[in-house]
């Protein structure tokens, strides 16, 4: 009788350790599965801030019509087509090389897996975007023929280590290109470059001024200020306020 409680007393003890031994596992698995999705979360909000911050930044320098000269001069577009290109001459934190481009890592968590131009379609063209579309201009001295303004987007695809790719947000670009499709300067809405240009004036990326399309403009010596100024017409002394671009033949 004493033998058999004793069994029982044993029997119990083993069953009562299994189920501790079950809670407790379920209890570490539960706490270990929610670490790694607190883990996982946490990640990702950190992933989509940098990539938000990134993007801001891009579009920020672009609106500055000297950095957009600079970091896509000469690299082809083709409106009938996507184009590859690399943004020179760029500075990003996250980032230990002064060129974006494909396949770059933006801090531990991020890379670019895509870079391109490609043409905006037509149908989300604004107002001013249609005014200036295949608008001509000759800027700069150098060139052998005008330049006509095409209207693009830049797309830069990223990638987080997660396995998982943010929603491209598309920068809108106005390129003036040569007739060989190379790039010569290009800006964006906010830039003086699109003031300059929307008003049916031609900017020179080389000399970072805004010049009339025309050879020269002239105005009442009433209202003489920047960037007219005040010369002698003819022999005589009859003055007027003038604005002339010396790139004009």
């Amino acid at each position: 009788m004493h033998a058999m409680q004793l069994k029982n007393n044993k029997g119990s003890a083993i069953l009562m350790v299994t189920m501790l031994s079950l809670v407790s596992g379920g209890i570490l698995f539960y706490l270990f599965m929610d670490s790694d999705f607190s883990y996982r979360l946490q990640k990702r909000l950190n992933d989509k801030n940098l990539y938000s911050h990134f993007i801001k930044n891009i579009k920020s320098n672009l609106d500055w019509p000297d950095q957009c000269y600079i970091s896509l001069l000469n690299q082809v577009y083709n409106s009938s087509q996507s184009n590859q290109v690399v943004l020179n001459n760029f500075s990003y934190k996250n980032i230990p090389t002064s060129a974006i481009n494909k396949n770059l890592k933006i801090g531990s968590g991020l890379m670019i897996t895509d870079i391109i131009l490609k043409r905006k379609p037509f149908n989300t063209f604004s107002k001013e975007e249609r005014l200036l579309s295949g608008s001509k201009k000759k800027w700069d001295r150098n060139l052998s023929s005008e330049v006509t303004t095409k209207i693009a987007q830049l797309l830069i695809t990223v990638k987080s280590h997660l396995n998982y790719s943010f929603k491209t947000v598309p920068i809108n670009l106005f390129i003036n290109v040569d007739p060989y499709n190379k790039i010569k300067s290009c800006y964006t809405a906010l830039s003086a470059a699109y003031i300059c240009e929307s008003l049916k004036n031609s900017w020179n990326a080389y000399r970072s001024v805004c010049e009339p399309y025309k050879t020269c403009f002239y105005k009442s010596v009433n209202s003489c200020s920047l960037p007219y100024s005040l010369t002698s017409v003819g022999v005589g002394s009859y003055r007027v306020c003038q604005w002339c671009n010396s790139n004009r033949n």
